[in-house]
């Protein structure tokens, strides 16, 4: 007996010497026996030790393995595609899906597997389902049986239990992962535990990849811009320098001196312009890799002219 709690039976049946057994008999097997107790609870003790370090030891390994494998890129998809593959692995899914969420907590995108291809993403972030609970809870929600869930819309037929778990990431709620499994309970209170760990390494890797997608679309739209803008720009630029030039060649009549003047300066001006147009231009080439130096002679006389005209203009 330890602490109360009755350990097992000794029973001694006959003395070799066919002797009867004595108090002192008594008194020593109840010394044996404390003893072995104590030795038995040790040994319990121990091999829950090393269970419980067992156990660590492969999940800082799993964990591990999933960070190298999910920084080896930086695009959104491919992350979404290998977190939700490798939970689903982890924790024997047969189906489940990623759904990522905008800064109002609205559903913007889902991966998934095995999902009906009928079932949209408004139904799944419906109100009444049970990934809403996880979304205005943030904290994992488990359905031991699917059927006995109010409001809870079947994406896989052979679905019987669900884990639904919150991506934070700095506090912030960036999507939802759901595992599925076709067998009754399947996600016990240590597995939940898990997966809030795995869960919180994803989460890091997918606001990592959303971000460079975040920034890639913004160089883009910047690139889109600038292309946009040199284009519209070069159309009226090119007008103005052909009308400029031909102004000051006296194909349309002659000019004095002051009027040469003024058309040499707003030809100076277009080249100016044409030139800014020219560099935001070389900024989007150099950003993508794309820019080809071209030389050319250049007039230091005219570069000082020009340069003095404008700082007299102004």
């Amino acid at each position: 007996m330890r602490h109360n709690s009755v350990w097992g039976v000794i029973q001694l049946i006959n003395k070799r010497n066919r002797a009867p057994f004595t108090e002192d008999d008594q008194n020593l097997l109840i010394t044996f026996a404390s003893q072995a107790v104590v030795a038995m609870e040790n040994a319990r003790l121990l091999a829950q030790t090393d269970e419980a370090l067992r156990k660590s030891v492969n999940e800082l390994s799993l964990l591990t393995q999933l960070d190298r494998d999910l920084n080896t890129s930086l695009d959104l998809v491919p992350v979404l595609n290998l977190a939700l593959d490798r939970t689903m692995t982890i924790f024997d899914g047969t189906a489940g899906a990623i759904v990522l969420l905008d800064e109002d907590g609205r559903a913007q995108r889902m991966i998934h597997r095995q999902y009906d291809p009928a079932v949209s993403l408004e139904n799944l972030t419906a109100e009444s389902g049970l990934m809403s609970r996880t979304i205005s809870s943030r904290q994992p929600y488990v359905a031991k049986n699917v059927h006995e869930e109010v409001g809870y819309i079947a994406a896989n037929a052979h679905t019987l239990s669900q884990m639904t778990l919150p991506l934070l990431n700095k506090q912030e709620l960036i999507g939802v992962l759901v595992i599925e499994s076709n067998q009754l309970d399947a996600f016990d209170e240590e597995a939940v535990e898990t997966a809030v760990r795995v869960t919180n390494h994803a989460a890091v890797a997918i606001a990592n990849a959303v971000l460079v997608e975040q920034v890639n679309a913004a160089n883009q739209a910047k690139s889109d811009f600038v292309s946009m803008v040199s284009h519209e720009l070069k159309t009226p630029m090119t007008s103005m320098k052909g009308y400029t030039d031909l102004l000051l060649t006296g194909m349309t009549g002659q000019i004095n001196e002051q009027q040469r003047g003024f058309l040499e300066t707003i030809a100076a001006n277009i080249r100016r312009m044409s030139q800014q147009i020219q560099d935001l231009t070389d900024i989007s080439r150099i950003e993508t890799g794309q820019l080809h130096v071209s030389l050319s002679p250049v007039s230091l006389v005219e570069v000082v002219n020009e340069t003095l005209q404008i700082i007299q203009g102004l």
